[in-house]
């Protein structure tokens, strides 16, 4: 058996029961919140152009134009629907993991709270429209160098941009993953990039410059489908505009809890990209701030900061993953998978609210929230 476990990567093997144990609790749990009804996750699904041209809007459009020939209620629809692009997400992860090389501090991002287990201690970020991003990014690792991507990869980010439209400020990650792959600043090499980013913006500029859909006729058409008043929380939001800035970065518990995971993110970035990519200083920090930038503008506007510190993560994790290709077998050292689970299990990032989590008790580790829930739902 010990001969045999040699001859793996022991970090891949248990990677890949992470996203098989995080695959399930995320359909669970998108499955449970559509049932519930939830505004901000079924509801953000089911954004229409019924009463005029919305942000957020064209997969509800898709979704509701599929249910006048499809027989299933439109919950369960959706549930498809969503889980359906889920899984496409998750097996072309695996097959780009399968073709990387999983190391110890791979490992340690993997197994971050603000990467796999972030939804899996935090299920309220479940069932979001955010993972779409993560699925172009990997579908982009791994398909660019097709002559036809510019086409199909514009194509798919525009859908995208009008589903969410803040796709189109994480387009800088595309221009940095295809630097690592050519490390040239010669503006031919990044012609998909290019191509991908301006069509996103016209999207984006074109919503943002719209006029506000009428929220209440929105509302009612997903209404005569059996919906209540709580499926339309997205809906009614879609009547601001997306770039309306609010000052959750003076809550001190957002700058406080938000300013720590940020520091745990860069420190897991910055040795990843330091000893796996074997990238210089100076290049690591200025790709580090140019990623970040995006992120920066977005906790101007939203107040879940931690739904897209996930994301963040998430797209960096997805592309060291994919320049990382050297494979090698590690046998297991004990020592180093107990530090990795330890340092899983020892905190967690909320995906909003920090005041909720850590108003009564300043330190929360992983292990204790979960319990937490547990003896919440046994007393309830």
């Amino acid at each position: 058996m010990i001969e045999y476990l040699k001859k793996i990567n022991t970090y891949k093997i248990l990677t890949y029961f992470l996203i098989f144990l995080t695959s399930l609790n995320y359909i669970f749990f998108t499955h449970r919140f559509f049932q519930r009804e939830n505004g901000y996750i079924l509801g953000d699904w089911l954004i229409n152009y019924e009463g005029g041209f919305s942000r957020r809007g064209f997969l509800g459009e898709l979704i509701l134009y599929l249910k006048s020939f499809i027989n299933l209620d439109i919950i369960n629809l959706t549930f498809v629907i969503v889980i359906i692009f889920y899984l496409i997400f998750i097996c072309l992860l695996v097959k780009l993991i399968s073709r990387s090389n999983i190391n110890f501090l791979i490992a340690l991002f993997i197994f971050s709270p603000t990467t796999f287990l972030f939804n899996f201690y935090d299920p309220l970020a479940i069932g979001r429209k955010e993972f779409l991003f993560l699925l172009f990014i990997v579908f982009y690792l791994l398909y660019n160098q097709n002559k036809f991507f510019i086409y199909i990869g514009t194509t798919f980010a525009v859908l995208i941009t009008l589903t969410h439209e803040l796709f189109t400020l994480l387009t800088p990650f595309l221009f940095i993953a295809k630097y690592l792959d050519t490390k040239s600043f010669k503006l031919k090499t990044y012609l998909s990039e290019i191509v991908i980013t301006f069509f996103s913006s016209l999207i984006f500029l074109w919503i943002i410059f719209s006029p506000d859909p009428n929220t209440v006729i929105t509302c009612n058409y997903i209404k005569q489908f059996g919906l209540s008043d709580t499926a339309c929380w997205s809906i009614n939001d879609t009547g601001h505009k997306p770039l309306q800035i609010i000052g959750y970065w003076s809550n001190s518990f957002y700058s406080k809890y938000y300013s720590l995971f940020l520091i745990l993110i860069f420190v897991l970035i910055f040795f990843n990209l330091k000893k796996n990519l074997d990238l210089k200083l100076v290049t690591i920090i200025l790709m580090m701030l140019l990623s970040f930038l995006p992120i920066f503008l977005l906790i101007l506007i939203v107040n879940d900061w931690g739904r897209y510190f996930n994301i963040y993560s998430f797209l960096w994790l997805i592309i060291i993953i994919s320049k990382n290709t050297k494979q090698n077998n590690y046998s297991p050292n004990f020592l180093k998978i107990f530090t990795i689970i330890f340092f899983s299990l020892s905190w967690y990032m909320p995906h909003c609210c920090p005041e909720r989590h850590f108003s009564v008790i300043k330190f929360k580790p992983a292990i204790y929230y979960i319990y937490e829930r547990i003896e919440y739902r046994l007393n309830n």
